[in-house]
């Protein structure tokens, strides 16, 4: 039997001490297959929630229940962590799981299902079987309960769990779900904030006032509650009123930010006045000191109302013109572009700015950090010769896994290498530039990498108008060997055609 610590345990001493949980922190420590596609906490819950019918459906697992039922507590959970988690996805079964018994509920004595749910929620070392516990612990009425409401709170501040907390508040007096709803939102930053700010409601000054300013921000996308925390935060009203504080209008520019994001949402849609929010947006805006982030989102706006064929948008790029001729644009990115090279790029290129030359001073100072910025250069086919000499100069083959496999080469680069596959998805336009590059990524178990590699010489191929063994044997040669044990059809396909063999 294990005495590993339960993931309630882990969770509360953390909270205890600290107050919240660190935004690495994993509930549970497991090693990925590298072929196996990962979730962020609560990316499953929050994706099916947003975009799903979340209706249920068959499951096998209820005859799994039916024999942990003449077990003891302990013993199911056992079973459950051993032969059924690794498999098992509360997301996808929880609704059919909890169906199946209300519709059974003779073949589920309830005091044995309560007694299973309780122990895997409070002893579970796995994430999934505390998520079980939370599905089946939703068939029961704990809302006076202050030792589960207390358990509950706790597993609430991880986002992995969140969700199945809200669902667990159902039958909570409003004033303790909702004070709990605050306390967890205050805590939290991804799927889990999501979730809890939409269920939040605005009924004090002070919540109202915690929404204007910190409502949307999060780590997954803006877009899910600019929305929810336009109407929340009547930010309509407050840019109408003006004065906002700083910190108030930093975080009325997160709601804009996603309100004005196209993808699952496009909330701006569906606000009453957006042509008007955003007027009085850009108008409270003058009151404030323009730095980078305010610049980049009045471009955004501009470039929405734009896209969406609003009649006004005339009047909204004048008004941001207003605002964007008072500062020295061009200075701003160069001071900006170290530390914050994204944006900077961005509003770069909406202004016509070439960057190249500080692109390439900033890999040059720091190679490892800096190296993703290298597309810029070859998109624009500048500095590309003192670029490649540096790749040379500064890239070790030994430093990098060689042999096959599939994986996806998630995560961050190890031992000071870089994600090569940013330089190599462009080598099909510069042959027989960055042959270092495309040796390691030929002979990369990271699938990508291959492919890129394939199709960059390919490339060569084409434009070059020779075979891949006229252009270069060595490469030639390592292609004849790799074609060998390549486990991916689609590259296996590639490297044959560089053979002149498909």
């Amino acid at each position: 039997m294990s005495t590993q610590i339960s993931i309630y345990k882990k969770i509360e001493e953390i909270i205890k001490k600290e107050g919240q949980l660190p935004e690495n922190f994993e509930a549970e420590e497991r090693n990925y297959a590298d072929d196996e596609l990962r979730f962020a906490p609560g990316a499953l819950e929050g994706i099916l929630g947003h975009h799903s019918s979340g209706e249920g459906g068959k499951t096998e697992f209820l005859t799994t229940l039916k024999k942990y039922i003449a077990m003891t507590e302990q013993e199911a959970m056992e079973n459950f962590e051993e032969e059924v988690a690794k498999d098992f996805k509360a997301a996808t079964e929880g609704q059919s799981i909890i169906e199946g018994i209300i519709e059974n509920k003779q073949e589920y004595p309830a005091g044995r299902v309560f007694s299973i749910a309780f122990h895997f929620v409070e002893n579970g070392r796995k994430v999934e079987t505390v998520k079980l516990g939370l599905c089946l612990l939703r068939l029961f009425d704990v809302s006076e309960e202050e030792r589960i409401r207390d358990l509950l709170e706790i597993l609430g501040y991880c986002e992995d769990f969140t969700d199945y907390v809200i669902d667990n508040t159902a039958l909570w007096k409003e004033d303790k779900r909702q004070d709990l709803y605050f306390k967890l939102a205050k805590k939290l930053h991804g799927w889990g904030k999501i979730n809890v700010v939409e269920m939040l409601e605005a009924d004090t000054e002070e919540k109202k006032e915690w929404i204007l300013c910190h409502g949307c921000k999060n780590s997954i996308l803006y877009a899910y509650l600019g929305g929810v925390c336009a109407i929340k935060s009547d930010l309509y009203e407050r840019l109408k009123q003006g004065n906002l504080t700083e910190e108030q209008m930093r975080g009325a520019s997160d709601i804009m930010d996603g309100l004005i994001d196209v993808g699952p949402c496009n909330s701006m849609k569906e606000m009453e006045n957006p042509v008007d929010l955003t007027l009085s947006y850009i108008e409270e805006l003058k009151n404030h000191k323009i730095d980078l982030v305010y610049i980049d989102l009045l471009y955004r706006l501009a470039e929405y109302f734009k896209n969406e064929e609003y009649e006004e948008e005339d009047i909204i790029n004048a008004k941001v013109k207003e605002i964007t001729d008072t500062v020295d644009i061009r200075q701003m990115v160069i001071e900006n572009i170290k530390d914050n090279s994204y944006m900077s790029i961005q509003i770069a290129n909406a202004c016509n700015i070439d960057l190249s030359g500080q692109i390439l001073e900033l890999i040059r100072e720091n190679f490892s950090k800096h190296f993703n910025l290298c597309y810029y250069l070859l998109e624009r086919e500048k500095y590309v010769d003192e670029f490649f000499e540096l790749c040379d100069e500064k890239i070790n083959e030994e430093d990098y896994p060689k042999g096959m496999g599939k994986s996806f080469g998630f995560g961050k680069p190890e031992n000071g290498t870089v994600s090569l596959e940013m330089a190599v998805q462009h080598l099909d336009r510069f042959p027989l530039k960055g042959k270092k590059m495309i040796k390691i990524s030929i002979n990369s178990p990271i699938t990508r990498w291959r492919n890129m590699a394939a199709k960059a010489m390919l490339g060569w191929v084409e434009k070059l108008d020779k075979k891949l063994s006229e252009i270069d044997m060595e490469l030639y040669l390592i292609v004849e060997n790799v074609v060998k044990t390549e486990c991916n059809d689609t590259t296996k396909e590639m490297w044959e055609k560089l053979l002149n063999k498909a």
